[in-house]
């Protein structure tokens, strides 16, 4: 008997525990309120009632009750999403779900990611919190704009001096030598060969009229 209490009990806390971790959905900050269906997971996707969303983006809806086709228009673009279809269509072109459209106590759900993305807003995912948080795109901040150079009109380059090659400075004068009328060289003296002094006489024997022999005795 107490084991099937205990059971019992312990199955009350598993659903109340589910109940609990319900999704929030968060919109620029602002959490959305839902009325008597909550949003829930299916295929891990967060489904949510598609009115709420769609008018929380700030598109209109219709609801073509034959065809169980949603459809959404906002600005330029246009959703069609059909009960149970895994495709969905953006603008006429066709988008795989992973989780279709689906009807629970007479509310549409509708996927969160797709339909928050299709309208232009981020969306990102807390597990720890199972919060679902959105920004739209009026408060998606503008990306930080670039400075392109213009090329047109470049900032001068740095001025660099030029040697004037037209009036250059005058090179050190250097002193050549004259050569037109050069320094007279040492005079040097030649011997008279027109008149050469005169020899030394010398007296040649004479040889006509020599000497008497000394007779012998």
């Amino acid at each position: 008997m107490k084991r099937a209490l205990l059971l019992s009990l312990l199955l009350v806390f598993c659903i109340t525990g589910i109940v609990q971790a319900a999704p929030q959905v968060v919109l620029d900050g602002k959490t959305l309120s839902f009325d008597d269906v909550q949003p829930s997971i299916e295929n891990d996707r967060t489904m949510v009632p598609m009115r709420v969303i769609f008018e929380a983006l700030g598109a209109t809806v219709q609801w073509d009750d034959a065809t169980k086709t949603v459809t959404a228009t906002k600005d330029a673009t246009v959703i069609k999403l059909t009960i149970g279809s895994e495709t969905a269509y953006k603008n006429d072109e066709s988008v795989s779900l992973d989780a279709p459209g689906m009807i629970v106590d007479d509310r549409t759900l509708v996927p969160l990611r797709f339909v928050s993305e299709a309208l232009g807003a981020q969306v990102a995912w807390d597990g720890a919190t199972q919060t679902v948080s959105i920004t739209s795109p009026a408060s998606t901040p503008p990306a930080p704009e670039t400075t392109t150079p213009d090329a047109t009109n470049p900032e001068p380059a740095p001025e660099t001096t030029t040697p004037d090659t037209t009036n250059p400075e005058p090179t050190p004068e250097t002193t050549t030598p004259d050569t037109t009328n050069p320094e007279p060289a040492p005079e040097t003296t030649t011997p008279d060969t027109t008149n050469p002094e005169p020899a030394p006489e010398t007296t040649a024997p004479d040889t006509t009229t020599p000497e008497t022999a000394a007779n012998p005795t």
